[in-house]
């Protein structure tokens, strides 16, 4: 009884602090996620929540070691490998950033979200083939995804004009 109760807390306190960030009341998340975490410490959307509360409220890199741990605990939910990845962008850390998408490439089931969040961020180095790449994927695996397609006209156009500028 008391394990389902802890439980349905936990969840509530998740819900709490999810609810609290949408509504950009970032400190109030953080104290719904801290309920949570003490309650059972291991639950890797507490931690992806918290992630999110920290991040807001401080930095990139104090978020960091909550979305690392929410994808030690869960390595099979993509949205760590997300998180953990936009997080490694803001402190311009690209080469962990994208290695970090590499691992959700070769440990999730294909993801066209997966594969946007490589091109966003492949487009904003100005590597336009290989958003192209990435993006082309991302419909293959979701043929009606329509950020992948506009994106996708997009980063065509990017690497036409690179082209045309002899890059």
């Amino acid at each position: 009884f008391s394990k389902i109760r802890a439980e349905k807390e936990v969840n509530a306190a998740v819900e709490k602090g999810f609810d609290d960030l949408e509504r950009g009341r970032a400190k109030a998340a953080m104290i719904a996620f801290q309920k949570a975490l003490k309650l059972n410490p291991e639950f890797d959307m507490g931690l992806s929540g918290m992630g999110d509360a920290v991040f807001r409220t401080k930095t990139a890199d104090a978020a960091i070691p909550y979305y690392q741990k929410a994808l030690a605990v869960n390595p099979n939910r993509e949205i760590h490998y997300i998180k953990l990845c936009r997080a490694y962008e803001k402190k311009d850390e690209f080469g962990k950033a994208t290695n970090i998408l590499s691992a959700a490439m070769n440990n999730l089931k294909p993801s066209a979200e997966v594969y946007l969040e490589a091109a966003r961020l492949y487009m904003k180095k100005g590597m336009y083939r290989k958003a192209v790449e990435a993006l082309d994927e991302a419909i293959r695996v979701e043929p009606g995804n329509k950020s992948a397609g506009m994106l996708l006209i997009e980063a065509k156009q990017q690497l036409e004009e690179t082209r045309k500028k002899g890059g």
